[in-house]
């Protein structure tokens, strides 16, 4: 394969008909790594919209630095693995604190919560550095334009892959072939419906030749999630006429509902006490939770808990199950 002549036609496919409109199409860093961490595991049209009131939160990297916890999860509730967001808590304080952006892709790994891919498209958009991107998006072109029959969610394959990613990437413009690959694989060359009549590098791919772009990438059959229960109280006051519910902030990593560390959650019971009064199924990468939530009087709560009344819940950090899970009962009559 011409490596240059491919991504020469990727290149002025993106410049004429990629997603040149995208609010962090840019080459400042600030906005690039915010967008970057947003992407992971997150479609463009989800990220619009937190990305657009993080930076009006936090329009610098120092602001964000100087935000407390809470802020952070507040305005990131609602979009999911909240690592991100501690991590780009995190992040934001040591590049604060250095007085600069990374400049290498191995500097940008050594951050919390940048692995290689994103290192990489954060090096080549930011630093003009020769670094290929190879996420989810960039692995289906791949397989498909090599005809890969080995699982891509292997070990083995995910490095081969990374090898032909590097061998692929423009010497000249790596930001804009990989902003490329990234619009290949989101606007034409989708999981299910490729459109290889208007694919830029059509004649390079070999399932397209071999009509078969359907069958690739080829996948491994995926571990089942585990499973779990869990109880949460739903403890309630009347005060004024309106009521406040009992929370905790969730502080620590642990079982349960610990994945929501830094946001506002249920108190958790060992058994169940009281009447149940819902029962709700979150699916997650890991792991499909069912919450059981008991109304009951309860003579002691946790030490950290704290009450809040149902006109400001839309105003703490509540993961987005809870806040819908909450909103609902709040306003049966019959629960109070």
């Amino acid at each position: 394969m011409n490596s240059e002549e491919f991504a020469r036609r990727l290149c002025s496919w993106q410049r004429e008909k990629g997603r040149q409109n995208l609010p962090w199409f840019t080459s400042d860093p600030y906005r690039r790594w915010l967008s970057e961490i947003m992407l992971q595991q997150t479609q463009v049209s989800v990220v619009r919209d937190y990305f657009a009131r993080f930076l009006q939160a936090f329009p610098t990297v120092d602001d964000l630095a100087e935000a407390s916890e809470e802020d952070v999860m507040r305005l990131w509730a609602g979009l999911g693995y909240y690592s991100r967001a501690r991590n780009l808590h995190k992040t934001a304080k040591e590049i604060a604190a250095a007085g600069r952006f990374p400049q290498t892709r191995a500097a940008w790994e050594k951050l919390p919560g940048v692995g290689s891919s994103t290192a990489a498209a954060l090096a080549s958009f930011c630093n003009g550095e020769v670094a290929a991107v190879c996420d989810g998006n960039v692995k289906r072109v791949l397989a498909r334009i090599f005809a890969l029959s080995a699982p891509i969610n292997q070990s083995k394959t995910a490095k081969l892959l990374q090898q032909r990613a590097e061998a692929l990437v423009s010497r000249t413009d790596p930001g804009c072939y990989n902003q490329a690959m990234m619009d290949l694989g989101a606007m034409l060359c989708t999981r299910t419906t490729p459109k290889c009549e208007q694919c830029p590098v059509g004649e390079f791919c070999k399932a397209s030749r071999q009509g078969n772009p359907l069958d690739y990438p080829v996948k491994a059959p995926a571990k089942p999630r585990r499973t779990a229960l869990v109880h949460a109280l739903l403890c309630v006051e009347i005060k004024e006429e309106e009521p406040w519910v009992w929370l905790v902030l969730r502080d620590e990593v642990q079982k349960g509902m610990g994945h929501w560390k830094g946001l506002w959650t249920l108190p958790e019971t060992a058994h169940p006490r009281g009447v149940e009064v819902a029962r709700i199924e979150h699916v997650m990468s890991h792991v499909t939770l069912t919450l059981a939530v008991h109304r009951a009087e309860v003579s002691e709560l946790p030490p950290k808990a704290f009450a809040v009344p149902a006109s400001r819940l839309t105003d703490g950090p509540l993961p987005a199950p809870i806040k819908k899970l909450l909103s609902t009962l709040l306003f049966d009559a019959q629960l109070f």
